[in-house]
């Protein structure tokens, strides 16, 4: 056996006096550059907290378009003059040629795979006014056939 080769306790010996020191050595330096220390403390734990935040705000997102879209199924299909998000003033939208209840009906009709078929319009209006009562200002009003129940996943108790 060569004496050029440290035996294995000398060898530990050596590696925890080195790992002593580098401590030693950060300990030291910390204290010396109390600022830049808490700085970089900081710079870390914002770094942290954003990743948090962000991943948490991803999460979220996720289960409110997964809940939203549960709701219609899938496999459900709309066909809608108007974008789900769109002004009702855009000039593209309102050149469009309106879905009638007979061309609803018609497809209806004609369509055989799926298992519920639901027609809706909706209605603006200045003020409504019933037998029950006023409504507010700029009311809207919705109808529905007894299929979108189905496509909705409404429940009536």
């Amino acid at each position: 056996m060569s004496d050029d080769h440290p035996s294995k306790p000398h060898f530990i010996e050596f590696a925890l006096d080195e790992l002593k020191e580098s401590f030693l050595m950060a300990a030291n330096s910390i204290a010396a550059h109390k600022l830049r220390s808490a700085l970089t403390l900081l710079g870390v734990m914002v770094g942290v907290f954003s990743i948090i935040v962000v991943m948490t705000t991803m999460r979220a997102m996720r289960h409110y378009i997964q809940e939203n879209m549960s709701q219609l199924g899938g496999d459900t299909f709309i066909v809608q003059k108007w974008p789900r998000f769109s002004v009702k003033t855009d000039a593209k939208y309102r050149r469009r040629k309106d879905i009638t209840l007979r061309e609803g009906l018609a497809v209806e009709k004609r369509v055989s795979l799926p298992r519920n078929i639901g027609l809706e319009t909706g209605f603006d209006f200045d003020e409504i006014i019933s037998r029950f009562g006023k409504a507010s200002p700029h009311a809207d009003l919705i109808g529905e056939t007894v299929g979108s129940f189905g496509v909705h996943n409404w429940m009536l108790d």
